[in-house]
């Protein structure tokens, strides 16, 4: 699909857009010539390849992408974010609403060079606001956008594209280290007596000491900057850097 889209928009003859992004087979670009010419350009689009087919939602004022709602605003005619309210918004106001007390302190983490050995001990005055850099974004934008980095993948520079920030990486490296603090207690070890409660009992025929399968997984992800996690995820076989887990399914 990418090198689709790069070859049609570098063969077109007419407008094309000054920034498009795409996640899968959803894209996002910014328009800023006439809207006739934007319905010409999906017609040449559609035409372009027998198979593949677009179909287009624009506004000038808002338009709902992925998890996001970006919108322009009036005064300064400038992009904005929000998230985008489905359903199952009450379960994600649920459990942020139970982070935002320790999450409006929070500091952004710098790396282990911050640490002091031993057993040094800070002493200073807790005040209601966070100390380090001033945010960019509210607590539950910045949750958001953790959330659709883990749950989409999508890559940290389209991030802090529809988000307006220079970039995304002292937010997530805090909020994913965060988040795997506080709800660690979701994540937990079963008895050998529950698991043989709920296991199928086909398996618990040929395997009744059976207490987790393991299954290896690989995901690709963005290349880091230094060069020891570069040296880490690099994989000669895939020629890119997967990032490798192990996976235990009860």
């Amino acid at each position: 699909m990418h090198m689709f889209l790069q070859r049609f928009l570098h063969s077109h003859t007419g407008p094309i857009p000054n920034f498009f992004a795409r996640l899968v087979d959803d894209i996002f670009f910014l328009w800023h010539h006439l809207e006739p010419t934007l319905h010409e350009l999906l017609h040449t689009l559609n035409n372009h390849h027998s198979s593949n087919k677009f179909e287009m939602n624009h506004s000038h004022t808002n338009i709902n992408f992925l998890d996001t709602i970006v919108y322009v605003n009036p005064n300064t005619n400038t992009l904005h974010t929000k998230l985008y309210i489905k359903p199952n918004k009450a379960t994600f106001c649920r459990v942020f609403g139970l982070l935002r007390p320790k999450v409006q302190g929070m500091r952004y983490w710098c790396g282990h060079r911050r640490y002091r050995p031993g057993n040094f001990l800070r002493r200073y005055r807790q005040t209601p606001t966070k100390s380090g850099p001033v945010r960019s974004l509210s607590c539950m934008d910045e949750f958001t956008l953790t959330l659709m980095k883990l749950r989409l993948a999508v890559p940290s520079d389209f991030l802090a594209n529809i988000f307006a920030i220079s970039t995304c990486s002292s937010i997530l490296n805090t909020w994913i280290k965060f988040l795997a603090t506080e709800l660690k207690c979701l994540v937990f070890w079963p008895s050998k007596e529950k698991v043989r409660c709920y296991i199928p009992q086909s398996l618990h025929r040929q395997y009744p000491n059976l207490r987790c399968t393991l299954d290896c997984n690989e995901t690709f992800v963005e290349q880091p900057h230094d060069l020891k996690l570069q040296s880490v995820t690099w994989s000669e076989q895939k020629r890119s850097a997967p990032a490798k887990a192990t996976i235990c399914i009860i």
